[in-house]
């Protein structure tokens, strides 16, 4: 699987990451710098043959989900 960084509104695509959690700690440490990004910035997934799979994972999914962890 590859993960890419993007943000959303613009398709401004960032970069990409081989393991999910590389891009999980990319969107964390943009959207805590400037939480205003959080809804925009994110990541979606794309398996081995290049398809996207899944839904876009926004900063905002990611800090709700570290938030319910703790």
């Amino acid at each position: 699987m590859l993960y890419a960084t993007l943000y959303i509104d613009d398709g401004n695509l960032l970069t990409w990451h081989e393991e999910r959690s590389e891009a999980e700690a990319d969107v964390l440490e943009v959207v805590q710098t400037d939480p205003s990004l959080a809804a925009d910035f994110g990541y979606f997934s794309f398996d081995d043959d290049g398809q996207r799979v899944g839904e876009f994972v926004s900063g905002a999914d990611l800090l709700t989900k570290r938030s319910a962890a703790a």
